[in-house]
């Protein structure tokens, strides 16, 4: 059997983890985890916490504005505009071994 964490055996375990810790939010993946351990719906879950006072809370990644002149690599999978920077796309060597023609 897989090793559950105490704190999320159940809901009033988790609770009070919460408390003991003085935090006042949680994350949708600690409802999830109490959700799968107690073989619950994890609504009702987020439920039950929200009715102990906890506010669930989202994660959101914060996106970085880029430049004219950064790299391309990775922004999205068709980008390559820029002939300085290799894409995922293609190559910047053409021919075999690098000499021209096929």
């Amino acid at each position: 059997m897989a090793f559950i964490a105490p704190e999320f055996a159940n809901v009033e375990a988790f609770v009070q983890f919460c408390f003991d810790d003085d935090k006042a939010t949680f994350m949708p993946g600690d409802a999830q985890k109490i959700a799968a351990n107690t073989k619950r719906p994890m609504q009702e879950v987020m439920a039950e916490l929200k009715g102990y006072g906890l506010k669930c809370i989202l994660n959101h990644v914060q996106k970085d504005i880029r430049g004219c002149t950064s790299n391309p690599n990775g922004t999205f999978p068709f980008s390559g505009a820029n002939s300085t920077h290799t894409t995922s796309g293609g190559s910047n060597i053409q021919g075999f071994a690098g000499r021209s023609g096929s």
